[in-house]
């Protein structure tokens, strides 16, 4: 029996159904189809909590990205473009 190896994107695309909400774990079960694979969903998941990446509520099954941790990306997203010295504070 040949085991199939998810995508080495998986987390990438964890990462994306999370940003700006937030996802049960059956949810990510059905987007991600990995009715078969749910154990390596549920590792993945549980790695990215690990890395602080995500967050998980307590006592649930439902992952989220912090809204700081959105505004950190959203800040950095504007710190790389070529013409932020010419933006002021307020601006950025």
């Amino acid at each position: 029996m040949k085991q199939t190896i998810p995508s080495p994107d998986l987390r990438t695309q964890i990462l994306k159904l999370l940003d700006g909400g937030e996802l049960e774990y059956k949810d990510f079960v059905q987007k991600l189809k990995m009715e078969n694979k749910k154990s390596v969903l549920s590792y993945h998941l549980k790695q990215l909590v690990n890395q602080k990446l995500i967050k998980k509520k307590e006592g649930t099954t439902i992952y989220y990205i912090s809204p700081i941790d959105i505004l950190a990306k959203k800040i950095l997203k504007i710190l790389e473009l070529d013409n932020c010295g010419k933006k002021s504070i307020h601006q950025i």
